[in-house]
């Protein structure tokens, strides 16, 4: 009797999990003997096939919070004994009764036997990763062509795992490696291309910074305001990724520069920055826009003395309502983030709130007072920003990126990905520039020369703001216009 076909017959009637193994005799006890975790049988002596059902140990004879024992010490034996004579295997005994409910019709597909990523399936969705498709919607497409899930014959998190196991497969040198013949390559395609690395104690690859030359010359452009935030699973050795980005006259973001970096002190924020101000030819921005992080201060403050530095005013208004309890106190706080008006006049209303809802004592309130020429509107009168006032522009930035990017990417995958994520975001500035030459603008308020200069001088996303601006305006100045 053969007994992966009996096995695999029986399993499939009574719908339960068994241990396969393949014809060759050697195949069989190899595996089954893997499986128990004993020495290998020698041949004339009894093997058995259980069901996956037996009796689960833990290491430390404890049982982890939260995870379920599929195991439940079931009978079930399936003992063949290999005949030398015959070359064949015999039945020696066979025990079908289950300590367990067994799966129905419809669970098949669940039961560990059955599931199996097949070569084509992974050939097909490594296929749509390099198109942009996430293993998600890769699986989907198969579940489609298939006809159904319970005939892919493999889970979502089958897929996963297999793809997680081929990716894995790339160690870290050599996927370093990559990413850097592909910084190489376009090293040779453009000579301001710019990429500067460091590595750690133990020669692996630690912090990567690079720019290409459009990145630059957008950054000479409009170096007016620099905005710098870090976003996280991006790729698989859990590497934070620094972005630098700007605005254009279109109100657009413009990309600056990028950087993976192996932690958030200090010094690696120092060497990012400094790789930064050499690439762009040490040319200091108007204003540069960060969270609150203390480390990225401390080095905007020593590197870009010149840069009027502003804290985010989101993370502003997030740390006070994690730090204030009193819902009034969290609105008068929040108000004095935006409110416009002289320094003196701030700092008096400022005390008199603090007093009013008893914080005077309170140290995060005291710190947050200490640093408010770093957020407070009132401090940066006078000062550009282009309307900003918040990392935001980084964060959609970031919502760009992430749909390419997951915490399973190699960087030699990243790379070329972030490449196409930026080469879209140049396309939607190359059409900003197209409609602003082949359009015409429709003058609606009542100062209809001051709308045709502005016209003239600004794009068509300024002259909007101008527009609104003029006719916010109007309601004030005659009510007849």
């Amino acid at each position: 009797m053969d007994t992966d076909e009996g096995g695999l017959r029986y399993s499939d009637h009574l719908y339960f999990d068994i241990v396969t193994s393949d014809d060759d005799d050697q195949s069989l006890q190899q595996q089954y003997f893997h499986q128990m975790g004993t020495d290998q049988k020698k041949k004339g002596q009894d093997v058995n096939l259980q069901a996956k059902a037996g009796e689960k140990r833990s290491r430390r004879g404890l049982v982890s919070r939260g995870v379920r024992y599929t195991k439940v010490a079931c009978p079930v034996e399936f003992a063949v004994r290999y005949c030398s004579e015959k070359g064949m295997y015999r039945v020696r005994h066979f025990i079908d009764k289950h300590s367990h409910e067994l799966a129905q019709s419809n669970e098949v597909h669940f039961l560990l036997s059955n599931r199996n990523v097949e070569d084509r399936d992974v050939t097909q969705v490594q296929w749509l990763s390099g198109a942009q498709v996430h293993t998600s919607r890769a699986f989907e497409k198969l579940v489609n062509q298939a006809g159904g899930r319970d005939v892919v014959r493999f889970t979502i998190n089958d897929l996963y795992n297999k793809m997680d196991k081929l990716r894995k497969k790339s160690h870290t040198d050599r996927d370093a490696q990559a990413a850097m013949r592909w910084m190489n390559m376009r090293g040779i395609d453009s000579e301001l291309f710019c990429c500067r690395y460091s590595l750690d104690e133990e020669g692996r690859l630690a912090n990567l910074f690079w720019r290409d030359h459009q990145l630059l010359l957008d950054y000479k452009v409009y170096s007016d305001v620099l905005i710098m935030d870090t976003t996280y699973k991006t790729n698989l050795y859990r590497k934070p990724l620094v972005v630098f980005v700007g605005c254009n006259n279109h109100r657009a973001t413009v990309v600056c520069s990028f950087a993976l970096i192996c932690d958030e002190r200090e010094d690696t924020y120092e060497w990012v920055f400094q790789n930064f101000l050499e690439s762009i030819e040490d040319l200091q921005p108007g204003a540069i826009l960060t969270d609150g992080d203390k480390a990225v201060r401390n080095v905007v403050e020593r590197l870009m003395p010149t840069a009027r530095h502003r804290l985010c005013a989101w993370h502003i208004g997030r740390n006070i309502g994690q730090n204030v309890k009193d819902h009034a106190a969290q609105k008068s706080l929040g108000k004095m983030i935006y409110v416009s008006m002289s320094v003196t006049k701030w700092e008096a209303e400022w005390h008199s709130l603090v007093a009013r809802h008893g914080l005077v004592d309170n140290v995060w309130v005291t710190d947050l007072f200490n640093k408010r020429e770093r957020w407070a509107e009132a401090f940066f009168r006078g000062h550009f920003y282009g309307g900003m006032c918040s990392t935001q522009r980084v964060e959609g930035m970031h919502s760009k990126l992430k749909p390419d990017l997951d915490r399973y990417t190699l960087i030699s995958e990243m790379l070329p990905r972030m490449e196409r994520s930026v080469s879209r975001i140049r396309d939607r500035v190359l059409y900003d520039n197209f409609r602003q030459k082949n359009s015409a603008h429709v003058f609606e308020t009542h100062m209809r020369g001051v709308e045709e200069d502005a016209c003239k001088l600004f794009t068509y996303d300024i002259f909007i703001m101008i527009k609104s601006q003029i006719l916010f305006e109007k309601q004030f100045v005659h009510p007849f216009l």
